[in-house]
This record gives C-alpha cells, structure tokens and sequence, in this order.
C-alpha cells in the first residue's frame, strides 16, 4: 500500500516535468552549466595553486626547516648546526627526508663582470632526495661530486656575468678562519626559473667544495625537510622540535606567511564563489518550483478535496 502510494507520488512527479518542457530544459542547463563552471574553475584554481605551492616546497623552501639559533634574523656563516648528521639520523628513523645545507655569501667575477652571489653547499645525493631543483637546469647540468669545480648559477646571475656553461668564474669572499677566500671554478649549468632570491644570486656547489672554500670542516647552516603526502605539516614540525629541541624549527607557513595567506585566501574565494552560485541556481529552481504550483491551484485544490493531505500534495511538488 505504501510502496504503491510512494510510486504514485514518484510517477506524477516524473510527469510534471513534462508539462512544460521548455522551462524543464531551461532550469536543468542552467543547473548543469553552473555546475560545469564551477568543476573547472575550481580544478583549475586548485591545480595552480597545488603547483604554485609544490615548486617552492621542491625548488626552495621545503616543509620545514631548521637552523640555529638567530641565524634567520642575524644569517652567520659563524651560526651553524654543530653537528646536523646527529639531527639527519633520528630524522630518517623518523622516515622524514631531510638534507643539510651550507649557506655563504661573496663575490662572482667572469672578464670584466661581477656580481654578489649567495653561495649554497649542497650534498648532491641527499639533496635529491627533499629538492627538485636538480632536475630545474635549464643548460648544461646539475652538480657531480667527481667535479667539484663545477658550479650551477641562477639564471639572472649568469645572464648578468654573461656567462654559458663551460665558462670560468672567479669567487671571493672571507674563509671561517678570516683568511680571505678566492679560487676559479667552472660553471656547470644555469638553472631555469626558481625565485628572485635564486635568480638574481644563487650559485650552487657541492659540500665538498663549499667546505674548502670557505674553510669550513665541520657543521651545516640549514637542515631542509619533506614530509610524504599522509604526514600532517605540525606533527613533523613537532617531531623535528622534538628531535632537536636547541634548534630553531619553523614551517614553511612561518617562514613564508605572505604565501600561505595568499594560498589560503585564493581558497576561500572559492568557497564564497561557490556559496554565490549556488544561492542564485536555488533562486532560478525555486522561481520555476513557485511557477509551476500558481499554473495548478486549482488542480492542487481538486487533489485536497478528493482527500489528498497538504503533506502528499507537498511531497508530489518537492520530488
């Protein structure tokens, strides 16, 4: 009895949709159409910044990093992790890819050019693993340790020095004994677009040659992680502040707060784009809904005085 009475509601539903088909079509393409806008605005927004966030997580910045002491407020070649290995290894019994890096400043000459440069050590293997930017070199290619004297620059720095793979550079700076710093290296490659800081003065090298360089046996002046996609970004920081409690530890979100509240509010405009379209597809439903009850009062009037409840005549409106 009941199965039948809900059939029936159902069937004259389904035909009422037939009594004007034309605005049936109209409220049912434009239903489909916001819906369709709104899947490929939001895939699009989503993906750029899905993309925009992934090239400085792998090319730069990284989840999380870690340095000691004021160095981000006061960058030292003097303020350094004493021992980063210690720190590395209860990382990767924490299954968090981590790498140590090396960070100094001087000056690069080619000929008659020069430019300051921001020199970054890297460990060729271990970087790989937390950074994509090995796989960024736009000529040439990315550092080997079997040619220390190798070095890879940002793309405005070479441009400035006017410089091509192959090409020799002068480097100067201070040594961390005081002694002054200088030797001839060969580039290796030129990167493609990373970020102005990179760009404009980024010059990488292998650990080993940043150690002889700038005499520096011992020591790391930055430790960059990754989490995987299941880790959340706080519970790694936690354990990382966990692991090297006299170290200064700070997300990506805290050291670039400008990005994450950009990213952050690009999606909350989604969110009210999407709220806006539905209220207006909910109005245009509900303004052909209203329509089709005044076209039947009287046929509304005639099922409730045969006996049909408000309640059904409001079901067979609604369905």
């Amino acid at each position: 009895m009941i199965r039948s009475f809900d059939m029936g509601i159902l069937k004259m539903a389904w035909r009422n949709l037939s009594r004007h088909r034309r605005r049936s079509v109209v409220t049912i393409a434009a239903m489909t159409l916001a819906l369709f806008v709104l899947i490929l605005y939001s895939g699009l927004l989503e993906g750029y910044l899905r993309n925009m966030e992934g090239n400085i997580l792998d090319l730069e910045v990284g989840d999380v990093q870690v340095h000691a002491g004021d160095y981000l407020n006061r960058p030292s070649i003097y303020t350094r992790i004493e021992e980063p290995d210690v720190v590395l290894t209860a990382l990767d019994g924490a299954g968090v890819l981590a790498t140590a890096r090396l960070l100094g400043g001087g000056l690069v000459a080619a000929g008659e050019s020069s430019a300051g440069a921001s020199f970054r050590g890297v460990d060729v293997e271990r970087d790989a693993r937390v950074s994509r930017i090995g796989e960024h070199v736009s000529r040439g290619a990315w550092l080997d340790p079997a040619e220390p004297r190798g070095v890879v620059l940002g793309r405005r720095l070479a441009r400035t020095l006017d410089v091509e793979p192959g090409d020799e550079l002068v480097f100067l700076s201070q040594a961390a004994d005081g002694s002054t710093a200088n030797d001839l290296f060969e580039v290796r490659g030129v990167l493609l677009g990373v970020g102005d800081a990179t760009d404009r003065a980024g010059v990488f090298l292998t650990e080993g040659a940043f150690r002889e360089f700038f005499v520096l046996p011992n020591g790391a002046h930055q430790i960059i992680l990754r989490r995987s996609g299941e880790q959340v970004l706080e519970d790694v920081a936690g354990a990382v502040r966990g692991a090297a409690p006299a170290l200064d530890v700070k997300t990506w979100r805290e050291l670039m707060p400008t990005m994450a509240s950009l990213i952050d509010t690009t999606r909350g405009i989604v969110q009210i784009v999407f709220y806006v379209v539905y209220v207006v597809i909910a109005i245009l439903v509900l303004n052909a809904m209203l329509m089709a009850v005044f076209e039947r009062i009287r046929e509304f009037g005639v099922l409730k005085a045969i006996g049909v409840s408000p309640g059904t005549v409001l079901a067979i409106i609604v369905v």
